[in-house]
């Protein structure tokens, strides 16, 4: 028969596994989150704001081809008018043709970013640039992107390791009839 001293001493080394898993699970989980949290050195920010531009501007090209194939069809023009006020009030407010043609001209709607990326991207790229390249660093700049994305998985692999390791002895314990208090 096992000594009760055994026993405890048993319990406290699992208690202390136990422990040390939390532990390790919590400094892995803040890590992750810091790493994500943490401001872009400059030139991948620089990277990240044009990308997002692009990918705007390829996406206000679909919506304006589609605008364009509904409103624009030739039994919808009544003339040639018709068709050039359509077609410039769509390109510059951004709205439905209906909304847009039901406005008087230069009624004071902006183009949305995502035109204004489209029609005037290259132009505006460079200048975004060089200013987020004038811009001081901030403090305690991250990871770059392709390497805090490595760090990322490592991360959720390790934290989901021990997470696995922590379920597995919780589960022996429990088929052991052991209460951990």
């Amino acid at each position: 028969m096992t000594e009760p001293a055994s026993l405890k001493d048993a319990a406290a080394r699992v208690r202390g596994d136990l422990r040390e898993l939390d532990q390790r699970i919590a400094a892995l989980t803040r890590e992750r989150s810091e790493t994500e949290a943490a401001p872009l050195p400059p030139d991948d920010f620089a990277d990240l704001v044009i990308e997002t531009i692009d990918a705007a501007a390829v996406g206000y090209v679909d919506r304006l081809q589609n605008d364009l194939r509904a409103y624009l069809a030739p039994a919808a023009m009544k003339d040639e008018h018709t068709a050039i006020a359509l077609s410039g009030a769509v390109l510059c407010t951004g709205q439905p043709p209906a909304l847009a043609m039901g406005a008087p001209p230069l009624d004071g709607r902006a183009l949305s970013l995502p035109a204004i990326w489209f029609f005037f991207g290259d132009l505006i790229k460079p200048k975004l640039a060089e200013a987020i390249a004038a811009m001081r660093a901030p403090e305690n700049v991250g990871l770059p992107r392709a390497a805090r994305a490595a760090r990322l998985r490592a991360l959720d692999e390790e934290i989901e390791d021990l997470e696995t390791r922590r379920a597995a002895l919780r589960g022996q314990i429990r088929e052991a009839g052991v209460q951990l208090t």
